[in-house]
């Protein structure tokens, strides 16, 4: 726990961070989530927790009601059938339970689903569970073939299926539900609408999404997680740059003589360089060295809201 305080308060103090997302595995089977909610809360941060929703015990909990700011449910199909594809038999119903009860205590509830082959088709029926449910908020990603998901990265769309998914989603607009997504990918013609939307490029470069992991790595992008790109490692009481390799701002850093180039690479800002480095489990993405400009890569950890 001391280490905890320790590394967020020297982001907190560094970086001005005042926000976390506390993810897992599962946060909630960590055996004191409560004290690191409560260093979280005397240094300053909002808390967001991210959760399968199995073992919310917490949720009931007065503190825990009044001081985490949003907590998140990783959801993958709008029923039972649907959701246990990726999980567990009869995880759906304890799932929802706990979805009720966050909404019930008047938590801001936000549902998080990873989109990919064996859920595309039916993945926006979620919105209106969500409505159903009270859930004020919805959240589709592009299914990206890190961690486990390494060993089923044929399961991820092309770039113009998930263009056409996100597309999709706009017609199920409704007034009672935000419904935000990651384009990830963009036709030419679609650029200045996002560029007008607040994207940026590469959000590594801001250094404003750092991952910090138990062993001290701290990284800038989620995609080089279980690589030894990692940025920073915290150490004896501070920071110091991973000089051990080509650290990911330097490949974030990086822009492909294609990029140079090209009338839209202003905008698009070199679009995702970790595709190019991981090109080996992301098969199915466009790279930004092969850019036709047709269709074009983006930031996959940059979203927008509809």
């Amino acid at each position: 726990m001391e280490k905890i305080e320790e590394i967020l308060k020297y982001l907190s103090i560094t970086f001005g961070h005042n926000r976390i997302l506390i993810l897992g595995g599962e946060p909630f089977l960590h055996n004191d989530l409560l004290g690191v909610i409560k260093i979280c809360k005397k240094l300053g941060y909002s808390v967001a927790i991210s959760t399968n929703g199995i073992s919310c015990d917490l949720i009931n909990d007065d503190y825990f009601i009044h001081n985490v700011d949003m907590l998140s449910f990783s959801i993958d199909g709008y029923d039972k059938e649907h959701h246990q594809i990726f999980r567990c038999a009869n995880v759906f119903p304890k799932l929802i339970d706990s979805v009720k009860q966050s909404v019930k205590n008047n938590l801001q509830t936000r549902f998080s689903c990873t989109v990919n082959y064996d859920n595309c088709d039916t993945a926006a029926k979620i919105i209106d569970l969500a409505a159903d449910l009270g859930v004020k908020w919805v959240c589709f990603h592009y299914f990206s073939p890190i961690g486990k998901g390494k060993s089923i990265n044929e399961k991820a769309l092309t770039p113009k299926e998930w263009i056409d998914f996100c597309e999709d989603l706009k017609k199920h607009k409704r007034s009672d539900v935000l419904i935000e997504f990651a384009p990830t990918f963009c036709y030419k013609n679609d650029l200045d609408e996002y560029v007008n939307r607040g994207y940026q490029g590469c959000t590594a470069r801001f250094l404003e999404r750092v991952a910090v992991f138990p062993d001290g790595k701290i990284y800038l992008c989620s995609l080089f997680l279980d690589t030894e790109v990692n940025f920073f490692n915290f150490e004896n009481n501070g920071i110091s740059v991973n000089k051990n390799a080509k650290n990911e701002l330097d490949i974030a850093l990086h822009l492909p003589a294609t990029c140079q180039n090209c009338d839209k690479a202003t905008q698009c800002r070199g679009g995702c360089l970790a595709y190019s480095v991981l090109q080996e489990q992301f098969t199915k993405v466009i790279r930004s060295e092969d850019c036709t400009s047709s269709i074009i890569p983006l930031c996959p950890l940059w979203s927008t809201k509809i």
